[in-house]
């Protein structure tokens, strides 16, 4: 009796820590317009490299996407967000720079170029990336710029409530991606930043 209560426990838990399946039927909600908030693990998860279901989901024209906490990382190769979008990641997500990547000198975690009215907010949430990976010579070129999120000739934008941690540059970065258009309006609040 005992084995099959500690094996059904055992494949309860499993159950609780799979990701969700992906939801094609609410994807297809937001692409038609009918549905304006949209949870990132509709386009589903991978748990190795979660880049392209997230990245969709930026894509998709949604007005919020709310990243769930599906209980492991979103382990990805840098993300853009879309203009007129709030990004909400929910308490306890975990955004994380996948391991090896990011070789190019300017590669970001988040980057925002040239776009307007977009939030990154998340209360309990945490964007990681691997400092001391790319302070070794024998992996990675040097270079100051692999941030956390980096904002570019953007307009309205605010980034609230988040820690940051452990990037290869700045947490945080505000500058240009086309002369002589410089960032306007842009609100940082209540963000931890550790290690840069």
């Amino acid at each position: 009796m005992y084995r099959w209560t500690a094996g059904l426990l055992l494949a309860l838990t499993a159950a609780l820590a799979a990701p969700p399946p992906p939801e094609p039927a609410a994807v297809a909600a937001v692409k038609a317009g009918r549905q304006k908030v949209a949870h990132a693990s509709w386009w589903g998860f991978d748990p190795a490299n979660a880049t392209a279901p997230l990245q969709a989901a930026l894509d998709s024209g949604a007005r919020e996407i709310i990243v769930d906490n599906v209980g492991l990382p979103w382990i990805v190769d840098g993300l853009r967000p879309r203009s007129n979008t709030t990004v909400t990641f929910a308490p306890g997500v975990e955004l994380q720079a996948r391991r090896g990547q990011f070789k190019g000198g300017g590669d970001c975690l988040v980057t925002l170029s040239q776009v307007d009215n977009v939030t990154l907010s998340g209360d309990g949430a945490t964007f990681r990336m691997w400092r001391a990976d790319y302070d070794d010579p024998a992996q990675y070129k040097k270079a100051e710029w692999r941030h956390s999120i980096s904002i570019l000739s953007s307009t309205n934008i605010k980034v609230l409530g988040l820690k940051l941690t452990e990037s290869g540059g700045d947490g945080i970065y505000l500058g240009v991606s086309k002369a002589g258009v410089t960032n306007k309006g842009v609100l940082i609040r209540d963000v931890v930043c550790e290690r840069h």
